[in-house]
């Protein structure tokens, strides 16, 4: 799920990079040319970085609070509204802090973002001008939008960590659960059996035949024949491949 989710979000800032590109080119002036050049070469890292440790690449917090400031950098250097080219690149930031932290820690960091994208707005003065514009609404639905998609990819990503975390542990029961079986089949192999039907029950879990196990012994074939009879009887089963479940790698 990380490795897919990692990519998304890297297409989707190669989209939003690409979309201020265009602008650039045929539009307005999107904001310093070094802005731009400064986060590519920025998102190229955070690439290599991803790719070179995929299985284990794991964002932590400092990574998170990073990017989102990173976000926060674009926007002040770039007019700080919802107009800035930017503006879609932010929302690839939430995603992360959503996708990537707990339900709570989303919240706070999300918090912060929000402060930071209200500093910036005071620091260009555009607040003031959208009062003065009547533009309220679109600066309380810029802050719902930042919530919206910070809890929209949190939720999910909470419940798939709860369900991957209790398949571990329940993957950890079914081992514990194997050895105490193993241990409980050893500990009942030592209890009904003699020394010697533990030792040809050894011989007979390698796999060794009657007759050879009576040469290694220095008895007869018939008495060790007896003997198996007597293990599978006192062990509850009828074979050798019986036998051989109840001991680890021919071993009691």
């Amino acid at each position: 799920m990380g490795n897919t989710l990692i990519a998304t979000i890297f297409g989707i800032r190669a989209i939003c990079l690409i979309n201020v590109l265009i602008i650039a080119i045929f539009g307005t002036k999107p904001g310093p040319v070094y802005l731009f050049v400064l986060i590519i070469l920025y998102n190229v890292l955070l690439f290599l970085v991803w790719n070179s440790k995929k299985d284990s690449f794991q964002p932590g917090i400092w990574f998170i609070l990073s990017d989102v400031f990173v976000s926060a950098i674009a926007l002040w250097l770039s007019g700080s509204t919802s107009n800035s080219p930017y503006f879609p690149y932010v929302f690839t930031s939430l995603m992360v802090v959503g996708s990537f932290s707990k339900l709570c820690t989303s919240f706070l960091i999300t918090v912060w973002f929000a402060l930071l994208f209200t500093a910036g707005l005071l620091k260009a003065g555009s607040i003031v001008a959208m009062i003065a514009r009547n533009n309220m609404d679109t600066l309380i639905g810029n802050y719902i939008a930042f919530f919206l998609v910070s809890f929209f990819f949190g939720y999910p990503a909470s419940i798939i960590r709860q369900a991957e975390e209790a398949g571990q542990m329940a993957g950890q029961a079914r081992a514990s659960a194997m050895e105490i079986r193993m241990l409980s089949d050893e500990l009942r192999c030592d209890a009904l059996l003699t020394p010697r039907e533990k030792e040809i029950a050894r011989f007979l879990c390698r796999g060794i035949a009657a007759k050879d196990i009576a040469k290694e012994l220095f008895i007869a074939e018939c008495t060790v024949k007896n003997h198996s009879r007597n293990i599978y009887k006192k062990l509850g089963i009828n074979n050798r491949v019986s036998l051989m479940l109840l001991y680890e790698n021919g071993e009691g």
